[in-house]
């Protein structure tokens, strides 16, 4: 387990919450959760080679807990005869057992004709909506460079797995919704954005602090080949590394590492007049200027640099790392 640390000197009454919280995690009796299967694997492999020596100051898991409050007081509140709250399914994929704790679960019984030991019989089938709450940074629940669809791709990923996950447990999957709480909403900029012409709510900043969002369900053949694709890459990194000690790097976009960028600066000016993603261009662009230059903006791997804790076990989190440095050095 993580070790916590209080390095701030928070009240202890916070550093008790976020203890609770952290000892109340656990994937059940499978080999990988949902939320370790969508993920990098060596991510899950590190923390689980060296458990006993990691650790992460209170101060930058509070966001947790307050995801964690919210849950609660959702699911405590939520009265409905006919919803599953909180709980772990369990589904077997290639040789492992996955499991997924799913927020809620809206579920309808109908009968339906079927065929029973040569008779024609109804038969109870479960009809179920998924439903899964995230207290999250506004900017990812409407349209933009990052998020094109208006919500993450790791989101989609998640609720198609739990949408595989209930396959296995014998319903059958209707929808797929995000109930998700915009914690830095600001009423002011959603009144300015929504004075503009063309403003969409669905697709622009939001006008209210919570936006349920549907997310799009693939079929049963995509769901399958995702969850077996997944699954072989966590089997397959794990190997190496327990056979070899061999490391599979992340992908660029599983450490948040965006492509470098170039930047058409002005004389006397600190801030970019444009940034492209091609020097070619930005080169063009600079030619309608007097004095200018172009200045590299190195990619930063924003999960190396400030929020993975077994960066200090990993190879490539410490060469990201050691990069930053040196870009930092060298522009200063």
């Amino acid at each position: 387990m993580v070790t916590l640390t209080n390095k701030r000197g928070l009240p202890k009454s916070i550093v008790s919450a976020i203890e609770l919280y952290s000892s109340k995690y656990h994937r059940g009796d499978a080999d990988i959760s949902m939320t370790q299967l969508i993920d990098a694997p060596k991510i899950k492999i590190l923390k689980e080679e060296y458990a006993d020596k990691l650790e992460e100051d209170v101060s930058e898991v509070i966001w947790r807990v307050f995801g964690n409050a919210v849950h609660k007081l959702f699911e405590d509140s939520d009265k409905d005869k006919n919803t599953i709250l909180e709980k772990r399914f369990f589904g077997k994929c290639n040789g492992w057992t996955v499991s997924g704790a799913i927020d809620k679960l809206k579920v309808i019984t109908e009968l339906v004709e079927g065929k029973w030991e040569a008779e024609q019989q109804l038969l109870p089938i479960k009809k179920a909506t998924i439903y899964d709450y995230k207290c999250v940074s506004t900017w990812q629940i409407f349209k933009n460079t990052y998020h094109p669809k208006g919500y993450k791709d790791e989101w989609e990923n998640q609720l198609n797995g739990y949408a595989w996950l209930l396959r296995q447990n014998g319903y059958v999957v209707e929808g797929a919704r995000i109930i998700a709480l915009a914690r830095d909403w600001q009423k002011s900029k959603a009144w300015f954005e929504s004075e503009k012409e063309g403003y969409d709510p669905d697709i622009d900043y939001p006008d209210v602090q919570i936006k349920v969002i549907a997310i799009r369900l693939w079929s049963n053949e995509k769901q399958d080949e995702y969850m077996r694709s997944r699954v072989e890459t966590h089997q397959q990194a794990d190997q190496l590394f327990h056979t070899q000690k061999i490391q599979v790097d992340c992908t660029d976009k599983e450490i948040w590492k965006d492509p470098s960028k170039f930047a058409v600066m002005k004389k006397g000016k600190k801030r970019a007049l444009k940034l492209f993603d091609d020097r070619e261009d930005a080169q063009d662009h600079a030619k309608n200027f007097k004095d200018t230059s172009i200045e590299i903006r190195p990619s930063v791997a924003r999960r190396c640099a400030s929020y993975c804790n077994v960066v200090n076990f990993c190879e490539q989190g410490r060469r990201e790392r050691n990069g930053l440095q040196s870009t930092h050095q060298a522009n200063a």
